[in-house]
């Protein structure tokens, strides 16, 4: 499998469309800001990756993937709350109907002391090959290690459009 990093970009167009670019980042070889300002000039604004946002891609592929929740940080160095988090996914990932027990406390958090989500990690089991894994962090910078990269990829620009016309 071969690791693939991108950036999510938005672009509002006619009747409410949004449009989401997903173009090939290279960390240490590309120079971020670069494709930041030549994303600008094309119209588009880069995405930073809302705590609703991330929700709504580990709804997508914990339910509707059969995912695993691999990874997960919080962007408060608090470790009580990681910790709470942790034991919680620990439990989540061998009782999927506890699902709403993390969504709600991630909530709360978010809600009541304001901490956000910064990274997410996924691995999706796939029966006919290699898992895929995803990492989604709240700069906008999403890593796909997959056989299928190219469609994975189009799989996270659906889903953000869909986010992001729905509200």
């Amino acid at each position: 499998m071969s690791e693939k990093f991108y950036k999510i970009f938005k672009k509002n167009s006619l009747h409410k469309k949004i449009e989401i670019e997903m173009p090939q980042y290279l960390p240490g070889e590309d120079n971020y800001y670069a494709l930041i300002k030549k994303y600008k000039e094309l119209g588009y604004i880069q995405v930073i990756v809302s705590s609703d946002l991330m929700l709504f891609l580990l709804k997508h592929y914990f339910q509707i993937r059969k995912g695993k929740i691999s990874e997960f940080t919080l962007m408060e160095d608090d470790e009580e709350f990681h910790d709470e988090v942790r034991n919680i996914i620990k439990i989540v990932n061998r009782q999927r109907d506890m699902f709403s027990i993390l969504l709600n406390h991630l909530r709360f958090l978010r809600d009541e002391n304001s901490i956000e989500i910064q990274k997410i990690s996924i691995t999706v089991p796939e029966s006919s090959g290699p898992s895929l894994f995803i990492n989604i962090q709240s700069n906008g910078i999403v890593e796909i290690d997959s056989p299928q990269n190219e469609y994975e990829k189009n799989e996270v620009k659906k889903q953000v459009e869909y986010f992001y016309e729905s509200i």
